[in-house]
């Protein structure tokens, strides 16, 4: 690959993923990007380095948004970037080795894009995520190369109770059991006890000193885990003690987990 086509690709990278949204998540509903991104022909691709191969979709036939699928070496899951064309403008453009002429997308910055996951036919929504700057761009696609090295601290088991109701003698009565059992190669959440019972194996994704762990299936009990648009819950240390943020424990409050 020549100078010139490198540095055109890497103009398309950068630009189409530095969205001006003004700190606003996508207005695009999420079911229409699913059924979009699994529809739309790619039109464009590169190596971003030995790890990493990056498809992607931006041109004048890019009706609701353009994206990068994320293909990571020895991973079956991919990522997809997906940035609103709302918030894209025209920036006249050379290409096919200077000989032709036509337009990419120019994003700018701050800008928030959304983050899902892919396998096989099966797309999900995880997050929106900020990118300040260039650089964070590539910070997160490097983030999904380091996403299956789970630091030690989080390895093991960790349980939290949470009690509904005691008896008169505060002895027995009704309460849940939420159990995680962390390794290096996959996770396991389990909820069981009053009215729950679930055992999900999960997907985890270290980021800033926090474990994100989201569903991947179920293996035993209810499946009504594999709605949860985001994170199953999210893991963190401080203060040698390990909380997790939960939307399926206490509304989303701060809990404390006990190692087991």
């Amino acid at each position: 690959m020549n100078l010139f086509k490198m540095i055109y690709l890497r103009v398309i990278l950068i630009s189409f993923l530095l969205i001006n949204c003004r700190g606003k998540s996508q207005t695009v509903d999420e079911n229409v990007v699913s059924k979009y991104i699994l529809e739309k022909k790619i039109n464009g691709g590169f190596d971003f380095n030995e790890n990493v191969h990056i498809d992607f979709v931006n041109d004048s036939t890019s009706t609701i948004g353009i994206f990068d699928k994320i293909s990571i070496k020895s991973q079956e899951e991919k990522k997809i970037i997906f940035a609103d064309t709302k918030q894209l403008e025209k920036t006249p453009a050379r290409y096919n080795e200077g000989k032709s002429e036509g337009w990419v997308y120019q994003l700018k910055f701050p800008s928030t894009i959304s983050l899902y996951s892919l396998n096989g036919s099966e797309i999900k929504y995880e997050e929106a995520i900020l990118l300040k700057s260039s650089d964070d761009y590539d910070s997160l696609v490097n983030s999904f190369i380091k996403s299956n090295e789970i630091n030690s601290k989080f390895l093991g088991n960790f349980i939290y109770e949470k009690v509904i109701e005691t008896n008169k003698e505060k002895i027995g009565g009704k309460s849940i059991f939420y159990e995680l059992k962390i390794k290096k190669d996959s996770s396991l959440f389990i909820g069981q006890g009053y009215q729950t019972n679930f055992y999900d194996l999960c997907n985890s994704k270290e980021q800033n000193d926090t474990l994100k762990i989201y569903y991947k299936k179920s293996i035993e009990g209810t499946d009504y885990n594999k709605n949860e648009k985001s994170y199953l819950i999210k893991f963190y240390q401080k203060k040698q003690k390990y909380y997790g943020v939960s939307p399926l424990i206490n509304e989303g409050q701060e809990v404390l987990f006990e190692r087991g």
